[in-house]
């Protein structure tokens, strides 16, 4: 009897430390990161709050750290927002380690108090506390390549694995050679092996480590346009998340894809409106983005009309929501909009007003156009460009008319004609300036389509040193390789 309970008692001490983590997820766990994802914090934070009242473990504090990260992905200078993010991160570590002193060989412990480690160790940094936050990268690394020697299948470790593995290795060269004497150095070409097998398999991370590739190829220091492109457009179709989206959307926006980043835009807001109770600053964020999205496609009015639901907003906006849609106020004034309550929500936003001569003419110009824009939707790409065309000819020096029937006529597949009028505007010192860049780049688009790829280049280096542009990345991309496709 004594070696058969001495037998038993050795067999439950095997399995509570190796095996526990290949059993099946909770329900509640997808539902929570469907939540979080989709911006209903709260509702993901109440899940998994009653999931602690049922069971034990790291996962239900876990759960509600990841709702905190994704807040404070769109408001990262809110003070309370960070506190409160440190203290959920602290009791994620917490129960991640109670859990390991029970259970020493629980791979998924070791990837809770890991990721939670990394999560905090970004943290610090953004504080300015460095020292504190290299010693929490090591030891999210101990956690998370503990999590990966027992159990190889733990793709959601690999996030917080190739997060250190490019941003260590990424890091400026004395950087790096400090990071590699506190023992965090990295491997960018690693790294990006993990981040892809974390956002193919993980289960909790995926997201996450989709994002973070996207920002990898999207990096100004060593960008890979072409993959943040076949990435972005991968996210969108594989996930309707509106983190999904929202992310796909703005690298797109960068490579000069407008419409297709409105359309995700449009999705990802239709999201948050079946959801009561989602966030109202991821939607003013969204908001602040698809007017972005409007200016680069030369149509400030539909800017100024997201810009208008974003200053109604009753709750205090994000600092940075704040700051841009100030900003892509007086970028979509200056391009032409000015409808009757213009000023009331310049006021609300404290942004000041272009009223300029320059501005005036662009305003007359662009009101002129108006009519015809917003009936585009029940005409043909041909017939728009056709009538727009007409009164860019009825007035030879109107740069704003000439913008509008080229950025037209491209859409439509009359390339010569799109040449014609957006060479007509881009060298027009009676250009908006934040139409600049876009018609520069839809000019050189247009060259290289006609086959003249001398002109193309030379549009796209002026294009990437236009002020307040935010395509920027496309114009680069395109200087590595033409333009083949109307847009």
């Amino acid at each position: 009897m004594k070696t058969s309970i001495g037998a038993i008692l050795g067999l439950l001490a095997v399995l509570s430390t190796a095996g526990v983590s290949s059993a099946p997820a909770p329900a509640w766990r997808a539902d929570a990161i469907r939540m979080v994802h989709d911006a209903r914090f709260l509702e993901a934070e109440d899940l998994a709050a009653r999931a602690g009242d049922r069971e034990h473990g790291p996962a239900p504090a876990f759960f509600r750290a990841l709702a905190a990260y994704w807040r404070l992905l769109y408001d990262p200078d809110d003070p309370g927002l960070q506190a409160d993010f440190d203290a959920r991160l602290r009791r994620a570590i917490r129960d991640a380690e109670e859990r390991l002193e029970a259970a020493p060989g629980d791979a998924e412990a070791w990837m809770f108090a890991g990721t939670s480690r990394l999560f905090l160790a970004e943290l610090r940094a953004r504080q300015r506390h460095p020292l504190t936050a290299a010693r929490e990268l090591r030891r999210a690394r101990h956690a998370l390549e503990s999590a990966i020697s027992l159990d190889p299948a733990q793709a959601d470790a690999r996030f917080g694995l190739g997060t250190l593995d490019v941003v260590a290795g990424r890091a400026p060269s004395l950087a790096r050679g400090f990071a590699s004497l506190l023992g965090v150095a990295g491997n960018p070409d690693r790294g990006l092996e993990s981040l892809a097998v974390a956002s193919r398999d993980g289960e909790i991370l995926a997201l996450e480590s989709s994002i973070s590739l996207l920002t990898v190829h999207s990096n100004r220091r060593a960008p890979d346009y072409a993959e943040a492109e076949r990435t972005a457009r991968e996210l969108a179709a594989r996930s309707q998340s509106v983190g999904a989206l929202d992310a796909a959307a703005r690298v797109l926006l960068s490579l000069g894809d407008a419409d297709r980043a409105a359309g995700l835009l449009d999705a990802a807001l239709e999201r948050l409106r079946a959801a009561p109770r989602s966030d109202p600053g991821v939607a003013a964020a969204l908001r602040c983005a698809r007017a972005r999205v409007r200016l680069a496609q030369l149509r400030p009015d539909l800017a100024l009309e997201d810009l208008r639901w974003v200053a109604s907003l009753p709750a205090t906006l994000p600092r940075g929501v704040r700051e841009d849609s100030a900003e892509l106020l007086r970028d979509a004034a200056a391009g032409g909009a000015r409808p009757s309550w213009l000023r009331d929500v310049a006021a609300r936003l404290g942004a000041a007003l272009p009223d300029d001569r320059a501005t005036l003419e662009a305003a007359a110009s662009f009101a002129r156009a108006l009519p015809d824009l917003e009936s585009s939707g029940a005409d043909s790409p041909a017939e728009l460009a056709g009538r727009l065309a007409g009164l860019a000819a009825s007035a030879p020096d109107d740069a704003v008319l000439a913008a509008l029937a080229g950025r037209a006529s491209l859409e439509a597949g009359r390339v010569e004609d799109a040449r014609r009028w957006l060479d007509r505007a881009s060298s027009s010192d009676r250009l908006p300036r934040p139409w600049t860049g876009p018609c520069l780049l839809l000019a050189g688009m247009a060259a290289d389509l006609d086959g003249d790829r001398a002109s193309a280049l030379a549009l796209y280096r002026r294009a990437a040193e236009a002020p307040a542009f935010s395509s920027r990345a496309a114009a680069a991309a395109l200087q590595e390789r033409p333009h083949r496709t109307v847009p």
